[in-house]
């Protein structure tokens, strides 16, 4: 029973008593009670009231505390303390109250000085019974405004992935590859500089490829943060980028049974999605959550043509159990998620002559009817992900956090290949990572928070033997140990400093083939000759590199609020990052890019020092923010075409592993006006441009300059109408990397220049969103979305969408939601 209908009660029976009798009299009655009682005894007691956040412990500032009949109501302090002197011994009626928290009303009987602990519960948005904190996000970031999606916002995106619903915040944009196949770039960087953390707990699985989704699903949480600065410190060190936090819903300690349907049809792959969950709460703290989603598209469709073999599978099943209290907490979680995606017919050739014709024609080579079955070229990716954490509360100023997580990351990839073994997979690799971490954190006396903790990293990866095929990605050992420190001083809202720093200790043990040929080439036998363990009789050698790393992040950032509602924060990145196993080792055909990579033995590690300022009104009609930013990095790892290769499966673009110096400078920026209070216009500005320290050659996959509206207009009837605009820039700074080839035609050689990095044109999508409440009643809410995307079904491709040389992007799409809650 709620508070709320608690006082109900009372007041229900109180009322028909107290027409029984004479006011007056009652009044003279009570004088000459309380004269009775006060007279005879001292009050003399002192209570001191700690008022703490029931879902992290952390004290919280303003709330009001006060007595029966008002005798004492006072505002606590910054640390969340309160004290009320001169009380008299007996019965005392407590009431806590906070803009932002549920009321608290209780009766405590009081015989001598003594301190109450009180934990107020955040107060939540009542969605039919689903009890939804208003961001589900506990700040983390004190000198930096957080991006954020919201509960409507991930429902909107329940077909797609996370990347596409990252895309709507300002600085985040996409590497594609296809439709089905995508990861988010912040600020231009992108795969190990990019973290997920879900739960606490960094994803870690195949990250380094521009064609590896992050193996998650979106539906299985209700909130989504975008963090930089002092906060990251906690996940790692290497994340120049940021990190994305995915959260799950704060659940309240009643005994409540609810949960949400999301069933969503697509036009476009004639397909659909299904997500479920449902959450079983007690008043103990107790509650337990069961959560699933099965997603099925046939072939993607073009304005003008089908793109063959584009069909998708993606299920995932998950549980979430954990009881917390005030004094300690724990949780459970555990998932299963498997994507299986079929790779475009047409980005693979047979030799240099097919791949210079499909990458210069404007239609794909191959196109088919559409159909469900997936085909080779195609991947297969199964996560299994396992989570414990534990919260021991010391008192209302410390607290102890340990996590262990595990997960089996196993991913396949399939050719074309002759006699049948189209089924077996040309690359089969199977990561096991272990991760243990210790967090304390404390408020000490004053006005400074800290953080402490520790992290081990244990990886192991093997390339499954029996795919016929060299493997792109050798057999290794990872161990990484970090441990970090951060830091807040905050003695009001106006004025706040963060500083913090992390040390990361990398060691790799690698057992790798080279063709000795190359190792030589590379003049790798004269500089690494300690690692050759024997030459076999196929001309290779077989390499045992063992490599360490030594990593520092440093953090700073100071926050300002003026008077006039203008915000100033100020941050400092250093972040250095160890060169992956890709970068390092990789060797052979990416079969779902369909290129050929070489990794590079010699690279250094990656220092990034970031700088950038934080610009925020958020009040009155018109709110605004901005972000510009420069980032000065040393030995800068990328990706970039160097000519062609013909094998005995195909002709193949080859991109290499450099690294240079580099300076990245960009802007980020936020708008959003209020005509009315139900008629909302919303625009986020990404700007960013990169360039080679040195040669001041443009970086390659640098995201365009874009522009991004929403018009949004709600009535009281429950019903909304959004109306959006994407424009998308033609990329003007690109490395010129043109190079020749030669094939055979009728018998002669011919030379021609293939350009892999050359610009598409600009673009501009439209889309609507209609949102319309059939039901919406106290147990029950059923909600309809009509979004289209593409609404004009324009023929574009986009520059960072690895398989723009062969084809367009898809058409118009429309989708039919309804959204189910109980």
């Amino acid at each position: 029973m709620g508070v709320s209908n608690g006082l109900k009660r009372l007041n229900f029976l109180w009322k028909p008593s107290l027409k029984l009798f004479c006011p007056k009299c009652l009044a003279v009655f009570g004088a000459v009670c309380v004269c009775d009682k006060t007279c005879a005894q001292k009050c003399d007691i002192n209570l001191e009231v700690e008022v703490l956040n029931q879902n992290d412990g952390t004290p919280i500032n303003d709330a009001i505390v006060s007595t029966q009949n008002e005798d004492h109501e006072i505002k606590n302090s910054n640390q969340g303390t309160t004290i009320i002197e001169k009380i008299c011994p007996g019965n005392l009626q407590l009431t806590i109250s906070h803009p932002h928290y549920e009321v608290y009303l209780s009766q405590y009987s009081i015989d001598s000085d003594q301190t109450l602990k009180i934990e107020l519960i955040r107060k939540a948005i009542e969605l039919n019974a689903v009890n939804i904190e208003q961001f589900l996000h506990r700040s983390q970031s004190q000198t930096l405004s957080e991006k954020i999606l919201t509960q409507s916002q991930i429902d909107a995106y329940a077909h797609q992935n996370i990347s596409d619903a990252l895309s709507t915040l300002s600085g985040v944009s996409m590497i594609r590859l296809g439709n089905e196949i995508s990861k988010p770039i912040i600020h231009g960087m992108y795969g190990s500089r990019v973290a997920i953390v879900a739960d606490g707990h960094r994803l870690s699985d195949q990250e380094w490829g521009a064609d590896h989704s992050p193996s998650i699903d979106l539906n299985a949480f209700q909130g989504v943060q975008l963090l930089k600065g002092v906060s990251t410190l906690k996940y790692g060190g290497d994340t120049s980028g940021g990190i994305i936090i995915l959260n799950q819903s704060i659940v309240k300690p009643i005994d409540s049974l609810y949960g949400s349907v999301s069933i969503v049809g697509s036009s476009n792959g004639l397909g659909g999605s299904l997500a479920s969950r449902i959450i079983k709460s007690y008043p103990n703290g107790f509650h337990f959550k069961i959560n699933g989603s099965y997603k099925k598209t046939r072939d993607l469709i073009a304005p003008d043509y089908t793109l063959s073999n584009t069909a998708s599978s993606r299920q995932n099943v998950g549980i979430h159990i954990a009881k917390k209290t005030m004094s300690n907490s724990w949780e459970f979680t555990g998932s299963v998620f498997q994507n299986e995606i079929g790779i475009l017919r047409a980005a693979h050739t047979g030799n240099v002559r097919d791949l210079i014709i499909a990458i210069n024609r404007n239609r794909p080579w191959l196109i088919e009817d559409p159909t469900f079955e997936i085909n080779s070229p195609s991947q297969m990716v199964t996560h299994y992900s396992a989570l414990g954490k534990y919260s021991k509360r010391f008192d209302s100023t410390s607290k102890l956090n340990l996590l262990y997580g595990f997960q089996h990351n196993r991913r396949k990839e399939f050719d074309i290949r002759r006699a049948g073994r189209s089924r077996i997979p040309s690359l089969h690799l199977r990561l096991i990572t272990q991760n243990i971490s210790i967090d304390y954190d404390w408020f000490s006396k004053g006005f400074w928070h800290f953080n402490l903790g520790t992290t081990i990293e244990l990886q192991d990866n093997e390339a499954v033997p029996g795919t016929g095929v060299s493997p792109l990605i050798p057999d290794y050992f990872k161990y990484k140990m970090g441990s970090y420190i951060s830091s807040t001083y905050k003695k009001n809202n106006d004025l706040i400093f963060e500083l913090g720093a992390r040390l990361d200790y990398d060691h790799l043990d690698v057992k790798k083939f080279y063709q000795l040929k190359d190792w030589e080439n590379r003049k790798y036998n004269e500089k690494y000759s300690h690692f050759e363990i024997r030459k076999t009789a196929s001309s290779q050698i077989l390499t045992n590199p063992e490599l360490d790393f030594w990593s520092l992040a440093v953090n700073s950032g100071v926050y300002k609020n003026f008077k006039s509602n203008i915000s100033i924060g100020f941050n400092y990145i250093l972040s250095q990052r160890a060169p992956n196993v890709a970068e390092l080792f990789s060797d052979g055909l990416h079969h779902s890019l369909a290129t050929i990579e070489q990794g590079n033995l010699e690279l250094p590690k990656e220092s990034v020092h970031k700088t950038l300022i934080d610009i925020n009104k958020n009040s009155g009609k018109l709110q605004w923010g901005i972000t510009p930013y420069v980032t000065l990095a040393k030995n800068y790892i990328y990706l970039q075409p160097i000519g062609t290769i013909t094998t005995i499966r195909g002709a193949f673009p080859v991109w290499e592993y450099l690294s240079s110096d580099a300076q990245f400078w960009g802007v980020d920026a936020d708008l959003e006006y209020k005509f009315k209070s139900n008629m909302i216009y919303q625009s986020t500005v990404s700007f960013v441009a990169a360039n080679e320290s040195k040669t001041k050659n443009p970086l390659i996959d640098i995201p365009p300059f874009s522009l991004n509206q929403r018009m949004n207009y709600r009535t009281k009837s429950d019903f909304s109408f959004q109306v959006t605009s994407d424009w998308v820039a033609k990329q003007s700074r690109y490395p010129e990397t043109t190079f020749k080839s030669s094939y055979i035609q009728d018998g002669q050689f011919v030379q021609t220049e293939i350009n892999l990095t050359s610009p598409v044109k600009s673009y501009h999508l439209l889309g609507l969103e209609i949102r319309k409440k059939f039901i919406n009643k106290e147990n029950l809410s059923i909600e309809s979305r009509l979004g289209v995307r593409n609404l004009m079904n324009l023929s574009y491709r986009e520059y960072l969408n690895r398989l723009r040389y062969f084809s367009d992007d898809i058409g118009r799409t429309i989708e039919l939601q309804f959204q189910i809650d109980f």
